[in-house]
């Protein structure tokens, strides 16, 4: 039998980050929109310094 901390960490480790941040204590609008903004600009650069235009079109969609 697995004990309540293995049962909550297998449930954090299933949720997305933004997700687990939003259950611990809410987060501001204005916080969460820079957060993700952050996220999407990290992600655009990390695409755009690999130079594969596959990649970079692939980011470019995934901009939420």
């Amino acid at each position: 039998m697995m004990s309540p901390e293995k049962d909550f960490e297998d449930f954090l480790f299933r949720m997305r980050p933004w997700k687990v941040d939003m259950e611990l204590e809410p987060i501001p609008a204005r916080d969460r929109a820079a957060a993700m903004y952050q996220l999407d600009t990290d992600a655009l650069l990390l695409a755009l310094r690999s130079g594969d235009r596959v990649r970079l079109e692939a980011a470019l969609l995934g901009v939420s």
